[in-house]
């Protein structure tokens, strides 16, 4: 007898084994038609504006579908909560600058921020912006009269630096004399060498991100004045808390900014982090050391992918095209100027990064579905 039921156990164990890789075919083969019905509609939008994508691109945009996907999944996020007209844009901006997710290192960073609405509604808002090795390439493929880029200098604390300097024309290149190995980079340099044989240093500096930081949190604070009863923002209130902002950012160093539990509470948690802070601080640095090098692009699509990948701005532009897009521009200019009753008044932004909803769980999905429900 025990013959037998061991033979029905694994023939029933066989049977669900094949039933479950029957399944897992089914959903695979669905998601992979999903994406390309996606990056096949893409293309057709960028061909109609005279950009149409690469082989390669098409490939980076698959790559970051299948990143994308695994990164909701990961943290419980169901797919048809992201937003699907951001997330095509950022996905065409992939195709564009043709970054690759699965390149190694990875030369695309994601992120999702969610936003709730009045009736507790969470959705998210996607972004997918340059990394490392995606920076350098954007100014290795665009640059205008680049030879090479060298590899960046990581300057940390406490090792020697010397700023280049000028007589006339004529540059001092600048010296570093590394001291350690393992502290915080406090500068990021690119050694540049031109088509002419001269050579430019690109330099970014660990305060320069400050400008970042201070969008981030007042991208983020738009629901913390806003009653959803009324529909209104608290303008006064807002005002005060930004001219506090800016006061106290003036005042104290980067580090003392992430670390002020007012302000933090605002700023992605991947700069408060300990695991991931320093990896965010730098990728900061080395996009403001070179997005303002100039560049050449073979059409409009791409310039605009690349400023809409680098820059920090308000997503909210697509639906509101009279709010100015740069907002790191916006907040340098506002730090440099003395606070006034005129500053800026409203960041309209569909997200806020502050109070923690439990997303929805995603429901079950049925039999006949086999793929991850798309927000398109």
């Amino acid at each position: 007898m025990s013959g037998v039921v061991i033979k029905l156990k694994k023939g029933r164990f066989m049977e669900t084994k094949n039933e479950i890789a029957k399944t897992e075919t089914r959903a695979l083969s669905g998601t992979l038609k999903a994406q390309n019905e996606l990056v096949a509609e893409l293309d057709l939008s960028a061909a109609e504006t005279g950009g149409a994508f690469s082989d390669y691109g098409k490939k980076c945009v698959m790559n970051a579908i299948a990143g994308l996907v695994t990164m909701a999944q990961s943290q419980g996020i169901a797919f048809n909560q992201i937003n699907g007209s951001l997330l095509k844009l950022a996905l065409q901006n992939i195709g564009y600058t043709e970054l690759n997710y699965a390149a190694m290192p990875s030369e695309v960073y994601f992120d999702l921020r969610k936003s709730t609405d009045d009736k507790g509604n969470v959705t998210y808002t996607p972004s997918m912006k340059p990394q490392g090795a995606g920076n350098e390439k954007l100014v290795r493929k665009y640059g205008v009269g680049i030879k090479e880029l060298k590899p960046a200098w990581l300057v940390r604390d406490g090792d020697e630096f010397t700023y280049p300097s000028f007589d006339g024309i004529e540059m001092t290149p600048p010296k570093w004399t590394p001291k350690s190995y393992d502290k915080k980079v406090m500068m990021v340099v690119y050694p540049l060498v031109k088509q002419d044989g001269s050579v430019e240093f690109l330099i970014a500096t660990r305060e320069g991100i400050k400008p970042n930081i201070i969008a981030q949190i007042r991208q983020n604070t738009l629901y913390a004045f806003k009653d959803f009863q009324t529909k209104k923002v608290d303008e006064k209130k807002r005002d005060e808390f930004y001219n506090a902002l800016n006061e106290y950012a003036e005042a104290h160093t980067v580090d003392e900014l992430l670390a002020n539990q007012e302000y933090a509470k605002y700023v992605n948690p991947t700069y408060t982090s300990g695991g991931s802070k320093e990896s965010m601080i730098l990728r900061k640095m080395k996009n403001n050391a070179l997005k303002n090098y100039p560049k050449e692009y073979d059409n409009a699509a791409q310039a605009d992918a690349v400023m809409n990948m680098w820059e920090d701005k308000d997503e909210s532009v697509l639906e509101k095209p009279k709010v100015e897009k740069d907002v790191v521009a916006k907040v340098e200019k506002e730090i440099a100027e003395t606070p006034s009753a005129d500053a800026v008044k409203d960041f309209t932004v569909d997200e806020d990064g502050v109070v923690e909803v439990k997303p929805k769980a995603a429901e079950e999905p049925k039999q006949e579905e086999t793929a991850p429900e798309y927000p398109f």
